[in-house]
């Protein structure tokens, strides 16, 4: 997933014509927060069925 992200962030960053920037631009981080959430609802879900 995140190497998706990765993939779809540097085509729009060519096709800008941002490619040069040597730092992330806030829709990037939106961008990576998304598998980050992912994951701790995952971890939650997993927890819940365990303590059940």
């Amino acid at each position: 997933m995140g190497e998706s992200i990765i993939l779809i962030e540097k085509n729009w960053r060519v096709k800008n014509k941002l490619d040069n920037l040597p730092e992330l631009l806030p829709r990037e981080y939106r961008l990576l927060a998304v598998p980050v959430v992912i994951i701790i609802m995952a971890g939650f879900i997993m927890f819940q069925q365990i303590s059940v």
